[in-house]
């Protein structure tokens, strides 16, 4: 089911918020990677990228406006793994990359990382207001 929600910031305008919601309205990664594209997930009651056993998050992403003010954000990475293309040469990455770089992604938002290698709060706006805890974060944090 298909929902959306409107946002008004002063000064900003006018935002729509799109998410899928049902049971629980949980927002999981495929295969270690998760994105939130422009408007989604923040109807979300959780999102989760790496929680599912055997399989760390590489990656989580959020596009304008997505994931604002949602407060059960979990992210886990590892402590390495290979990326796309590591038999050619490719290379091989510590931690968990979680990259609110879009306008107004992740505020008022909380987000508990464990084993994350980069943060990213670029957007303007981006990681306003929120709450962030990293635990045990990968070396090279």
């Amino acid at each position: 089911q298909m929902a959306t929600q409107s946002m008004t910031y002063p000064g900003l305008g006018y935002a729509q918020c799109t998410a899928y919601t049902g049971p629980g309205s949980i927002a999981q990664d495929q295969m270690g990677i998760l994105e939130c594209v422009d408007g989604g997930c923040c109807m979300c009651s959780e999102i989760s990228c790496g929680l599912n056993p055997g399989m760390p998050c590489s990656q989580i992403s959020f596009g304008d406006f997505a994931a604002a003010g949602v407060q059960n954000i979990k992210v886990k990475g590892s402590l390495g793994f290979a990326t796309p293309g590591f038999q050619q040469g490719g290379g091989f990455q510590q931690g968990a990359t979680i990259a609110c770089d879009s306008h107004q992604s992740c505020r008022s938002a909380r987000i508990l990382g464990e084993l994350i290698g980069e943060l990213q709060c670029t957007g303007i706006f981006g990681c306003n207001d929120a709450t962030i805890i990293i635990n045990d974060p990968a070396p090279q944090f």
